[in-house]
């Protein structure tokens, strides 16, 4: 996790949030901004080239912690023929999820992470390559698909490729930005209660 510390000014990913028409969070302590930036440079999956950025005031000085994410599902699920008839999710961006988080259990082992609990949109990529289909005509699917935000492997030194560890989750690439994450998570919960806001934009 690599931290920045903006004592005169806001960090610029909050306006180019705002450009989208979304809400930012500005008040407070720990009044998190959690925002994902899919990088658009790359169509083909299964690395961890997303960015995300978790901004927030501590005592009245902006701070900005960024970490290695996908935004995508992995190679293993966009080209698994058997997985479903409608294909793997992926994320619509730009989007604003406003509340649709809370922490909760994810995945089979049901460690604690940020649990999808109000509809996102998502488009489906059904035609089993390993490259990303987001384009304007791709339909898009609202519902809860259990998005979730989560981490991949346990390994402290983090994992090169995203592989199974996404079917369209939002994904720490390292378990140490996992856990840095969920601390702010749970001290923005004692002030704002357990609902929070994920924005997903593209550059």
């Amino acid at each position: 996790m690599f931290i920045e510390v903006y004592p005169d000014k806001e960090p610029e990913i909050l306006e180019y949030v705002e450009s989208f028409g979304f809400k930012v969070f500005r008040h407070g302590n720990y009044n998190l901004n959690i925002i994902g930036v899919r990088n658009l440079s790359e169509r083909v999956a299964g690395l961890f080239d997303d960015q995300m950025y978790i901004v927030f005031k501590k005592d009245g000085v902006w701070q900005q912690w960024t970490a290695k994410i996908t935004t995508d599902p992995g190679r293993y699920y966009l080209e698994k023929k058997d997985y479903r008839q409608d294909g793997v999710a992926i994320m619509v961006h730009p989007q604003q999820c406003r509340g649709a988080y809370k922490i909760g259990p994810h995945g089979r082992t049901r460690y604690t992470a940020l649990r999808q609990h109000k509809p996102v949109k998502v488009w489906r990529d059904n035609n089993h390559d390993s490259i990303l289909d987001f384009d304007s005509y791709t339909e898009i699917h609202e519902g809860i698909f259990y998005i979730n935000i989560h981490r991949a492997s346990t390994n402290p030194n983090g994992t090169k490729y995203v592989s199974k560890w996404s079917a369209g989750c939002q994904v720490f690439e390292n378990i140490h930005d996992f856990e840095l994450f969920m601390d702010l998570c749970y001290k923005s919960e004692t002030t704002y209660g357990d609902t929070f806001t994920y924005t997903l934009v593209a550059r």
